[in-house]
């Protein structure tokens, strides 16, 4: 997904392409989302639910989940010095965090949640750069 992060319209996209590699790729990302939801079996029932969180969480969001950030260069299909694109702030992804994957949760016997935010804040800024 990362050639869309050069559209510069869709930040939920990248955040969810972000999610998925930071848990390990999609076979991981799908036992990850069964560790609290065990019914889910395939990669499209974890992205929606996946998708669900982040949208129900962007909804109620007191602060406004997105920013408009310049890009250094210009863009390479339209040739646009330095526009401008949508991003989602790193605060929503600390929120996103305490609520996918909350640190002591019970379904986290290994600890791995305290490393979730770090990763998936590493990742989206590799894909948004």
């Amino acid at each position: 997904m990362s050639e869309q992060s050069s559209f510069y319209l869709d930040p939920f996209s990248a955040l969810l392409d972000a999610m998925i590699q930071a848990e390990g790729g999609p076979d991981a990302f799908v036992k990850a989302v069964q560790c609290s939801l065990p019914e889910v079996q395939h990669l499209e029932e974890a992205i929606a639910r996946a998708c669900k969180t982040v949208r129900n969480l962007a909804a109620t969001c007191p602060a406004n989940p997105l920013m408009m950030v310049p890009r250094v260069g210009s863009d390479p299909w339209t040739q646009e010095a330095m526009p401008r694109r949508l991003a989602v702030t790193d605060a929503f992804i600390s929120s996103l965090a305490a609520k996918w994957a909350p640190i002591g949760a019970a379904n986290d016997p290994h600890g791995l949640n305290r490393n979730w935010e770090a990763n998936v804040l590493l990742t989206y800024h590799k894909l948004t750069r």
